[in-house]
């Protein structure tokens, strides 16, 4: 399902449109305020969220799987590209990679 999330505006709209991949956010937050839930227990969610992802690292593990689906990808369209351009795609993907870790 092909979703948008607004964090400025904690607003989410899903499109009901099935997409391939994998989902990069938890809803459950964006959800549980929709539903009502009071601002202090979303808080406590919210630093129990981070530190799960902190100590398991499923952000930068989701950007890893990401930038591996975009090599594999390039790899697989090698006999359509230059030398050159597969290089171009894989440096691309790696400096995006990188970026992604210093957030």
């Amino acid at each position: 399902m092909g979703s948008k999330l607004d964090i400025e505006n904690d607003k989410i709209s899903f499109s009901y449109k099935l997409e391939p991949g994998e989902c990069s956010n938890s809803f459950g937050l964006s959800i549980a305020r929709l539903c009502g839930l009071n601002e202090k227990t979303l808080k406590i969610a919210k630093e129990k969220a981070d530190e799960f992802d902190l100590k398991f690292g499923i952000r930068e593990q989701f950007q890893t799987n990401k930038t591996l689906k975009e090599i594999i990808k390039t790899l697989r369209t090698r006999d359509e590209l230059t030398t050159d351009d597969i290089f171009a795609s894989l440096k691309n993907s790696l400096s995006a990679f990188e970026s992604s870790k210093k957030i």
